[in-house]
């Protein structure tokens, strides 16, 4: 940390456990650091190219970032010039800014697009929402139906082993979801539609739905 005075030097130093020097000793710390970065309310330039072409004389393989945010510059602008410096100043970054504002702006119309597509997409969503406890209520059904039928099967067979037993307990099961696959689907299909609704009191009625499906029933 650099400063006109060793004591403002140091109060600065310590917050962030750095050195601290005087401007006299300037050209001494460049041989030392890596980064510049100038900020002071100086009226004109305080680093000038010949001071920073001394120090990377010094140091030829090591490279110099300097980032000047003072206003009016810090650092002589011919500074950038000089081989393995890299300056970055107030109009630098003001430039880069407007780069990566233009290039934003440049992609509004496609995250538009993008947010266009997805609000549609969640529209569809929340309506098929509504039909969710239909479809509830349909595999309640169906599966209340297939447990009745199944125990009434295997009590006019009480010979049958436990594997005879699961197996006609599987192929009830693929039955059922064979025979609701297809109009579930088209359930799902219509969802979004403008005859969402109607198909929905035509599935109740054909099926003999209440207006609710137990919340334990699973949907899939």
């Amino acid at each position: 940390m650099v400063n006109r005075t060793l004591e403002r030097a140091q109060a600065l130093a310590s917050r962030w456990d750095g050195e601290a020097d005087t401007f006299e000793n300037l050209a001494k710390a460049l041989l030392r650091a890596d980064v510049l970065i100038a900020s002071t309310s100086a009226p004109h330039t305080l680093v000038h190219s010949p001071l920073v072409m001394q120090a990377m004389a010094a140091r030829p393989e090591r490279p110099l970032v300097i980032i000047d945010i003072a206003v009016p510059r810090d650092v002589d602008v011919e500074v950038g010039d000089l081989p393995n410096v890299e300056l970055y100043d107030m109009d630098a970054l003001q430039a880069g800014l407007e780069q990566s504002l233009e290039q934003r702006l440049h992609e509004v119309p496609q995250v538009e697009a993008i947010l266009e597509e997805e609000q549609a997409a969640f529209m569809d969503y929340l309506r098929s929402m509504d039909l969710l406890p239909l479809i509830a209520s349909m595999r309640q059904k169906a599966e209340s139906i297939r447990q009745r039928e199944l125990e009434k099967t295997l009590r006019r067979l009480p010979g049958l082993g436990e594997a005879e037993r699961l197996r006609l307990e599987a192929m009830t099961q693929a039955m059922i979801q064979k025979i609701l696959h297809d109009p579930i689907v088209r359930l799902r299909d219509e969802a979004g539609g403008p005859q969402a609704a109607e198909y929905a009191v035509l599935v109740r009625s054909l099926f003999g739905l209440d207006d609710t499906a137990s919340p334990n029933t699973p949907i899939s």
